[in-house]
C-alpha cells in the first residue's frame, strides 16, 4: 500500500512538474517572440530612417548643384548678351 502511494505521489508531481514546465516555458516563448518583434520593429526603423536622413541629405545636394549650375549659365548668357549690346 505505501508503494502504491508513494507511486501516486511520483505520477501527480511528475505531471505538476510537467504543467508547471510546460507553462513556464509558454511564458518564455511568447516573450521571447515579443522581444523579437520589438527589435525586428527597431531595427527596421532605424534602417528606414538613417535611409530617409542620406536620401534627404543627396536630394538637397542634388538641388544646390542644379542652382549653382542654373546661376552659372545665367552669368554666361549675360556675359554673352551684355558684350553684344555693348558691341551692337
Amino acid at each position: 500500500m505505501l508503494f502504491v502511494r508513494g507511486n501516486l505521489w511520483h505520477i501527480l508531481f511528475k505531471h505538476s512538474l510537467q504543467k508547471e514546465i510546460l507553462h513556464r516555458s509558454s511564458l518564455a516563448a511568447l516573450a521571447t517572440s515579443f522581444l523579437l518583434l520589438i527589435l525586428l520593429f527597431g531595427f527596421s526603423y532605424f534602417l528606414q530612417k538613417q535611409q530617409l536622413t542620406k536620401d534627404t541629405q543627396q536630394i538637397v545636394q542634388h538641388i544646390r548643384d542644379m542652382k549653382q549650375a542654373n546661376y552659372q549659365l545665367l552669368e554666361t548668357m549675360n556675359q554673352k548678351n551684355g558684350s553684344r549690346i555693348f558691341r551692337g
